[in-house]
């Protein structure tokens, strides 16, 4: 039980909510999950004011997602909410700028150049803290990436003394984390502490009109994914999302549904068959040969880094997979 909670980032909060009614035997593991957290998040948040810090200096707009801006403004405690990184967003042409101002400032990392099948830079690691540098929320060849043509243009203050911290809309911040639920579905695994992330933003949907929400969905294209993530919320915690746009033509089957709460009970990974339609979808809405070329590469080669015999079985094998699910595809 432990364990799994842990996984999916609910140590801390299981902690917070339960320590004086669950056994010292289980309350051991979820204590050192909420101190761990805390120092970590206490170091990031030091981090954090040092980009807003630098990146203000320079005059590189910034926008911090998920975890980064969520912890620190909704969630009652900070230590509440485990990260693995920082994320955040800058225009395309700051990208370099930000990522070569970090490095001046003490942060390592090597710069890659970005191509059209990237969303962000090679991480860097500052006051041993990852941290990753979007451009865009998904990748421009992703089929529900319409995200990323209008998250700089409604922006918000998320703020919780002593911070303000620049991030996107509610309404957009909202809809990138169920993107985001979705497509890790898609790839195969979904950790329960996003849906929390939901539930934080609840409070701010209900200040948001249904018939805004839901027309926004509509010119986004989001139908799908947020139908999905929403039903999915359901079904986790009884209750729906306040004013959180469904779709019937995209609800979710029972099957699936059952899937994806056995994939949580059995180690939160899904079918991962399913991320081969991400690969197909990917080359599907690639806008040039180069393009579709250059993603049918990356994804045969581990981006890049396998070669030799590694490379040859890992070639053939996905090769073999993504064919077998084309042609079991064709006869549904």
């Amino acid at each position: 039980m432990e364990q799994f909670a842990i996984s999916n980032g609910f140590g801390p909060l299981t902690y917070y909510t339960s320590r004086k009614i669950l056994p010292e035997s289980l309350n051991s593991a979820f204590k050192t999950a909420y101190l761990r957290t805390l120092v970590e998040n206490t170091q990031i948040e030091q981090v954090i004011r040092l980009i807003q810090s630098f990146f203000k200096e320079a005059d590189i707009p910034v926008l911090f997602l998920k975890g980064s801006v969520l912890a620190f403004t909704r969630y009652p405690d900070s230590a509440l909410r485990p990260m693995s990184d920082v994320d955040v967003i800058v225009p395309a042409d700051k990208a370099r700028k930000a990522f070569q101002l970090l490095q001046q400032n003490g942060a390592s990392g090597n710069w890659q150049s970005m191509n059209e099948t990237d969303h962000h830079l090679p991480p860097l690691t500052f006051n041993s803290t990852l941290i990753e540098i979007h451009t865009r929320l998904f990748p421009v060849h992703a089929k529900f990436s319409a995200l990323n043509k209008v998250v700089w243009t409604e922006t918000k203050q998320w703020k919780k003394d002593p911070l303000s911290l620049p991030g996107p809309s509610i309404i957009h911040h909202a809809f990138y984390i169920a993107t985001h639920i979705y497509y890790n579905y898609k790839r195969g695994g979904i950790r329960l502490c996003w849906f929390y992330d939901l539930q934080m933003l609840n409070k701010d949907l209900t200040t948001l009109p249904s018939e805004a929400i839901k027309k926004k969905a509509i010119d986004l294209k989001l139908e799908e994914p947020l139908t999905f993530t929403g039903t999915l919320y359901s079904c986790i915690t009884g209750t729906p999302l306040a004013n959180w746009p469904l779709f019937e033509e995209f609800l979710p089957s029972a099957k699936i549904l059952n899937q994806v709460i056995k994939g949580f009970r059995e180690g939160q990974q899904q079918d991962t068959r399913e991320s081969y339609q991400i690969i197909i979808e990917q080359i599907t809405n690639a806008p040039t040969l180069k393009l579709k070329l250059r993603i049918i590469i990356k994804r045969l080669t581990k981006n890049y880094r396998l070669k030799g015999w590694s490379l040859i079985k890992h070639f053939f094998t996905t090769l073999f997979r993504l064919l077998n699910y084309i042609t079991h595809q064709a006869k549904k």
